[in-house]
C-alpha cells in the first residue's frame, strides 16, 4: 500500500498573512486542525490549532493583530505519494509529527497523511499504534536523553 492510496487529497491552503481568526474559521468550517501556509504560491510552514493557541498565549502582539506567520512552525515535512505507507510511519516516527504533506514527483503538494490516515486507512492495523506510542514515548522522555 502506498501514500497516495490513504492520504487526504482535499488539502486547503492559508496565506501566511492570513489572520488568525481567518485561520481558525477554515479550519473550522472543514473540520481539520492543520493547514499548509503559502506565500504566494510557495510553501512556507504549517500552522495548527495548538501553534494557535499555544504560541498566541506567548505573544505580545495583541491577539486580534496576531497572524499566520507569528505562529506557524515555519518547517514542513514532507514524503512522497509513491512511497510505502510504512515510510510515512517512519517518518512521523523520525520527525516526532502526526501529520506530513504529501508532494509528487513535481514537487506539488497533492495531500496530507496524517496519524489518523494510517489508523483507518492502512492494511496494517497496528501501524498507527505503533507511531502514537513512539510519538508518546518521545514526548515523555527526560530533558537530558535528548542532549
Amino acid at each position: 500500500m502506498l501514500v497516495k492510496d490513504i492520504m487526504t487529497r482535499t488539502t486547503r491552503f492559508i496565506s501566511k498573512g492570513a489572520t488568525l481568526r481567518e485561520a481558525g474559521q477554515v479550519m473550522e468550517e472543514n473540520d481539520i486542525g492543520f493547514l499548509p501556509v503559502r506565500d504566494g504560491g510557495q510553501l512556507v510552514g504549517v500552522v495548527t490549532d495548538r501553534d494557535m493557541a499555544v504560541r498566541s498565549s506567548k505573544n505580545t502582539t495583541p491577539h486580534g493583530a496576531l497572524h499566520v506567520e507569528d505562529v506557524m512552525s515555519p518547517r514542513a515535512h514532507a514524503i512522497r505519494s509513491h512511497l510505502p505507507v510504512r515510510g510515512a510511519a517512519e517518518a512521523m516516527k523520525i520527525k516526532g509529527v502526526q501529520r506530513l504533506l504529501v508532494i509528487d514527483d513535481e514537487q506539488r503538494l497533492v495531500g496530507v497523511v496524517s496519524l489518523g490516515d494510517l489508523a483507518e486507512r492502512s492494511d496494517d492495523p497496528k501501524l498507527a499504534g505503533d507511531v502514537l506510542a513512539h510519538l508518546s514515548e518521545t514526548q515523555h522522555r527526560p530533558a537530558e536523553t535528548f542532549a
